[in-house]
């Protein structure tokens, strides 16, 4: 396991540790996460028509929304993740 230096030490050996950077909020693209969400909503899938391949459109519409709730999330987290950001700034 990596030496990971206790922040006690640095304050009484005179080091500062490194300063906090908070990110900010992830903002509209979060919005995105609310569509598997929806799809959720068994009211709006729950009758028998239109069928495909046999199958009502509850269970088609369920199957579409596991890939959909993946891409959205993966979306999100590529647009929302620090490393997408550009490099931070520490404000000194």
């Amino acid at each position: 396991m990596a030496d990971v230096p206790d922040p006690a030490e640095q304050l009484r050996s005179g080091d500062r540790p490194d300063p906090v950077v908070v990110d900010r909020p992830a903002g509209p693209w979060a919005l995105l996460l609310l569509v598997p969400l929806v799809c959720l909503v068994t009211p709006l899938f729950n009758r028998d028509g239109p069928r495909v391949i046999g199958l009502p459109v509850f269970y088609w519409a369920q199957f579409l929304a596991v890939p959909l709730g993946v891409l959205c999330t993966i979306v999100v987290l590529r647009r929302t993740s620090p490393a997408s950001r550009g490099p931070r700034r520490s404000s000194r």
